[in-house]
């Protein structure tokens, strides 16, 4: 068990940067929603501009209220290549209007806390104390879409809560993770490795450690990943 532990409870990554649909930095607002969807409605009026329009430097960036749909990712405002953008976003005419005439550049995102952060994982330590060490990491979500894979996470963990489990998610760099649970110190003893029987009951519960919503194999092994105890970030 000691062998395991710098694998089994490594911290979670930090959301430092981000890929294709979450870029990090300056970019021109297009469109912002803030209903109840408002990822899912981002995530599609983007895959629509980006096919009528040829643009495939289009991203959604979400907060916990609301969801824009932006185009490109500069290092900063005064980059010809934002200015580019910029010109061309008010200059697009769709039929005999300029839908974007209006679009501004906006800064970079400082990472997301979701749609829901109160089921964010970096508040656990704040809402049970410091206590609060380890959860169990159920699944990851990782796809070429960011936004998407951060919104299925955000949906598993609302399914889980309202089956009354304890239940958050991460968003890190490359995945979105899905955990269950806050144990301290006492739950897993690190050196000895014991284990509480609260721990192993919420194992028996998730045993796996799901891929995008399916079971999967480590490459080279026969069984499928299990579930695993993992750091809560301060």
């Amino acid at each position: 068990m000691r062998s395991e532990g710098k694998k089994v409870f490594a911290t979670p990554e930090s959301s430092a940067g981000e890929g294709r649909s979450e870029a990090l930095g300056w970019g021109v607002v297009l469109e912002h929603f803030t209903s109840a969807d408002h990822v899912t409605q981002a995530i599609a009026r983007r895959d629509q501009l980006a096919s009528a329009h040829g643009r495939g430097d289009l991203h959604v960036r979400s907060t916990s209220s609301g969801s824009a749909v932006m185009l490109g990712s500069h290092e900063n405002a005064a980059d010809p290549g934002a200015q580019r953008d910029m010109a061309w976003a008010r200059g697009l005419v769709v039929g005999e209007t300029r839908p974007y005439q209006r679009a501004f550049l906006a800064p970079p995102a400082v990472g997301s806390r979701g749609s829901r952060p109160e089921f964010n994982l970096t508040g656990a330590k704040k809402t049970y104390g410091k206590s609060a060490i380890y959860t169990l990491q159920i699944g990851v979500w990782e796809l070429d879409d960011r936004a998407k894979a951060r919104a299925e996470a955000e949906r598993e963990v609302i399914r889980l809560r309202q089956e009354g489990q304890e239940a958050f998610y991460y968003h890190g760099q490359k995945r979105s993770m899905v955990t269950v649970g806050v144990f301290s110190a006492a739950d897993y003893d690190a050196v000895t490795g014991k284990i509480d029987p609260a721990v192993r009951l919420a194992q028996k519960i998730y045993p796996h450690n799901l891929l995008n919503g399916e079971k999967y194999r480590a490459r080279g092994e026969s069984r499928f990943v299990s579930s695993a105890l993992v750091r809560i970030p301060n």
